[in-house]
């Protein structure tokens, strides 16, 4: 029920604050319940399970407690079970994965959400996450004797979840559940980009959309592994091409002269980045590479030396 609070509270504050769909809220519910439904949580067995796993781990808690908490059930090294059930509960359903239910739902309505966004309001406090313990606390008033637990205890996380594992984590909770996700909203993300670039959507926009209709690059499907690019930067790459057709954007003209354009990357587009110092491996293979394209413009250069004189006889 506390759980389930936590994910009603960010889907309130997605509706209100930041104006997606009202259906995300319906959405959450089910998939939570189908998630909840996969872990088995609510199974006897779960129970038993964790209780045997914590005397396995024979891990003896202070004696003392037994005054404070003598009404409380026990394991066989008189560890409360209720800190038990909570800490099996947690690995099971880390507070992580409200977050990612709360963005798989606005996935599956296809509103234009991007990880970035779910993160950044996070840390903002704008969307109950990191604080969401304390309207939790506000509407349980204080622990019941099944649960005498507190919010702040359950319901508090140490840190925001990584940018880079919330996009994953939604996709793996979708695998468990067995649901099967469309691509991300091509049109929604690359309007969003366009907007923000201060370029007209109505004439970029439908170009982008024909080259992600023709190619249907599988990275516009979320996945999960962490390692991958993101799905946003998929639909970024695709619609800096359309830009680049459209306005003929080819950057910078060195098709003929490697060695000068090697130069410039060098001088310009990566100054200032140096290699690990360790890393001599790399820097002697840098500077091989090097030496070769110099040597081969010496090369040519002689040639073509050597060679316009006997062309004029």
């Amino acid at each position: 029920m506390k759980y389930v609070m936590g994910i009603q509270y960010q889907c309130e504050a997605l509706v209100e604050n930041f104006k997606v769909t009202p259906l995300i809220c319906g959405i959450a519910g089910s998939l939570w319940l189908r998630f909840i439904a996969f872990t088995r949580v609510f199974a006897d067995k779960w129970v038993e399970d964790a209780m045997l796993e914590s005397e396995i781990q024979g891990k003896r808690e202070f004696k003392g407690e037994a005054k404070y908490y003598g009404h409380e059930p026990r394991n066989m090294y008189n560890r409360r079970m209720v800190i038990v059930w909570h800490q099996s509960l947690k690995k099971k359903i880390p507070l992580s994965y409200s977050l990612a239910i709360s963005f798989l739902a606005c996935h599956v309505v296809r509103e234009p959400i991007l990880p970035t966004d779910i993160h950044k309001w996070v840390l903002k406090g704008k969307l109950p996450y990191l604080s969401a313990f304390v309207e939790i606390e506000k509407y349980i008033k204080r622990p019941s004797i099944t649960c005498p637990l507190t919010a702040s205890y359950m319901f508090r996380p140490s840190k925001a979840i990584p940018l880079s594992k919330l996009e994953s984590l939604a996709t793996s909770i979708a695998e468990r559940i067995g649901l099967s996700l469309p691509p991300v909203n091509f049109s929604g993300i690359a309007s969003r980009y366009l907007k923000q670039l201060c370029l007209p959507v109505e004439k970029i926009l439908p170009y982008a959309r024909r080259i992600s209709d023709w190619s249907m690059p599988p990275d516009l499907w979320s996945s999960t592994n962490e390692s991958r690019l993101p799905t946003r930067v998929c639909v970024m790459s695709i619609v800096i091409v359309a830009i680049r057709i459209l306005y003929n954007i080819n950057g910078l003209e060195y098709t003929e002269d490697l060695p000068t354009y090697l130069q410039y990357c060098r001088d310009v587009v990566f100054s200032g980045l140096e290699l690990r110092i360790d890393d001599y491996t790399e820097e002697k293979m840098i500077q091989k590479l090097w030496d070769n394209y110099t040597n081969r413009q010496k090369v040519t250069l002689v040639y073509s030396e050597f060679s316009s004189p006997l062309q004029q006889q």
